[in-house]
């Protein structure tokens, strides 16, 4: 899925290894920044490797950091 969203997308992601609180399963965990124009693409994409993908959506006004104001402001 990270390789789609890098590739079809051209937008960044970053792999963290998480574990499930209650389950005790390992797993892994995407993290993207997009537009809100972009989300429905994302979801295209996670869902057509993982039909049982879980995806959080969350608002953000700001995002700080190298590579960002160029793509994301103005």
């Amino acid at each position: 899925i990270g390789e789609a969203i890098m590739n079809e997308m051209e937008r960044g992601v970053t792999l963290l290894d998480a574990k499930g609180m209650y389950t005790g399963r390992e797993k892994c965990v995407l993290l993207c920044v997009v537009r809100k124009k972009e989300i429905t693409e994302l979801k295209r994409i996670a869902y057509s490797y993982d039909s049982e993908a879980f995806i959080v959506i969350s608002d953000a006004r700001e995002v700080l950091g190298e590579g960002f104001i160029e793509s994301f402001n103005g």
